[in-house]
């Protein structure tokens, strides 16, 4: 480690890729949010072992690079426009209500444990969903529309 940077060497296509990770940053923004149980991994993201509040902060975006949550993951009340950044295991829920802005699902986690909360969101498509339908919760009428609308999709 140099100077809060640790670098990570990648092979890509033949090709040297030097990717710096700061560290003092992520330990920063862990901080932040009351995320103390934590392992940086070495492409920057990082593993939780514990439920993650980041709801209310007015966020548009994930300021972490999550890959594995133990615990659940309250997004509630931002202005998400993506879920970039969020774990691609995470073994509690998500809560993603009152994002309005978020209109899909890309980069949502590929396993959850429990549900995936979305009262109030602004999704207008299943794109991007990795889970079965049955952990989505919150979107009362419109689930069955967007489930339709996602399977045709697929299909097509």
């Amino acid at each position: 480690m140099v100077d809060g940077f640790s670098c990570i060497i990648c092979l890509v296509l033949n090709t040297i890729l030097i990717m710096e990770v700061d560290v003092e940053k992520i330990k920063s923004e862990c901080e932040k949010y009351g995320i103390i149980s934590y392992k940086i991994n070495d492409d920057g993201s990082i593993d939780v072992f514990q439920n993650v509040r980041m709801g209310y902060y007015s966020l548009i975006r994930i300021p972490l690079k999550f890959n594995f949550i133990d615990g659940d993951l309250n997004l509630s009340g931002n202005n998400l426009v993506s879920l970039e950044g969020s774990p691609k295991i995470l073994t509690g829920s998500l809560s993603l209500l009152h994002n309005k802005n978020l209109k899909n699902l890309e980069h949502s986690p590929e396993e959850v444990g429990r549900m995936i909360h979305l009262r109030f969101s602004g999704i207008e498509s299943l794109d991007g969903l990795k889970v079965p339908y049955s952990k989505l919760n919150g979107l009362g009428d419109r689930k069955m529309k967007l489930i339709r609308k996602h399977k045709l999709s697929n299909f097509i």
